[in-house]
């Protein structure tokens, strides 16, 4: 048997809206750190900086380019490698002011062309005769995180659908 090993330098990228500047999922030459996070880098390739550095992936610029929303992982503060969830947050070119806009789930953010919203795709998980299916589903928030609402399948109640 084969293990595959996912080094991934440089995955999902997005460019700014002015060409210039490219946002990525990617991971540290460093092999002591294990995490995917976001980067950001010059189309040369020369200045690339870390903007996360607790486990980040799928970048997409905002269509002015001041926002990039990625899905971001909350971890456990005692077991650090215990996943809690993977939301959809937010945060400037620099990596500050980071800003979680989902609490139950998100991934694959991406911008409504004028910048009011971000599409998102979210599972919802069911048991079924010992096998648990996810079926995944599209939903739709306005930048702040408010005005959540799912767009495919069936609307349920219990995941606070309006």
């Amino acid at each position: 048997m084969i293990a595959l090993q996912n080094i991934g330098l440089g995955r999902e990228p997005d460019w700014n809206p002015n060409c210039d500047r490219i946002a990525y999922t990617g991971r540290s030459s460093n092999p002591s750190h294990h995490e995917h996070d976001v980067w950001i880098t010059d189309t040369s390739g020369t200045d690339t900086i870390r903007l996360t550095d607790n486990g980040a992936q799928s970048p997409s610029f905002s269509p002015n380019g001041s926002l990039i929303a990625y899905v971001g992982v909350i971890r456990d503060t005692i077991d650090p490698y215990e996943v809690l969830g993977i939301n959809v947050w937010v945060m400037d070119t620099v990596g500050m002011h980071k800003t979680q806009l989902t609490f139950d789930g998100g991934w694959e953010p991406a911008w409504s062309p004028d910048g009011n919203q971000i599409v998102y795709v979210r599972g919802e998980s069911v048991e079924k005769r010992n096998v648990i299916e996810v079926t995944y589903h599209l939903w739709i928030m306005d930048v702040s995180g408010e005005n959540k609402r799912q767009l495919t399948g069936n609307v349920i109640e219990t995941f606070g659908c309006k």
